[in-house]
């Protein structure tokens, strides 16, 4: 459950994106899904007991996935938990300074975005989004950077 709100959660704070349920599908069946709506990348959140362990993520080239990285990551809260501003987001802008944050936010591909509404800041060793200068999550911490194979 906590998996599916991070991932819709997600998907509302990345401009452009949208939260698709894997259920069974394969990783071939979701680069189809993936090409067909016209996206060129994807992250799984995946899970570890019930709860969100890892994002993984892939470049789309055509109709087959290419894997760019996963980082181990444990969620802190949801957006649900904060109880306010669950709209979806054009712009996206970051206020990250360890190094660790900003390989995070290059190798997941997203866009900054001067003068957005939504922020991701880095506070506390945590990552989380700001609306309008109030906290509105998700927040998360990048446990570590998982070897890729």
């Amino acid at each position: 459950m906590i998996s599916r709100r991070l991932a819709s959660d997600l998907a509302r704070s990345f401009p452009g994106s949208a939260y698709i349920p894997r259920g069974k599908q394969s990783l071939d069946s979701l680069a189809k899904k993936c090409y067909s709506k016209g996206f060129s990348r994807l992250c799984i959140v995946q899970e570890s007991h019930g709860n969100p362990s890892a994002f993984a993520f892939f470049g789309t080239a055509g109709e087959k996935l290419e894997r760019l990285g996963e980082f181990n990551a444990k969620v802190i809260k949801t957006r649900s938990s904060f109880a306010k501003n669950r709209e979806k987001f054009n712009a996206l802008s970051f206020s990250v300074s360890s190094d660790g944050a900003k390989t995070f936010m290059q190798e997941t591909l997203a866009e900054n975005s001067a003068g957005a509404q939504l922020e991701m800041r880095e506070y506390a060793g945590h990552l989380s989004f700001f609306c309008r200068g109030s906290e509105i999550g998700p927040v998360f911490s990048v446990a570590r950077k998982a070897e890729t194979t």
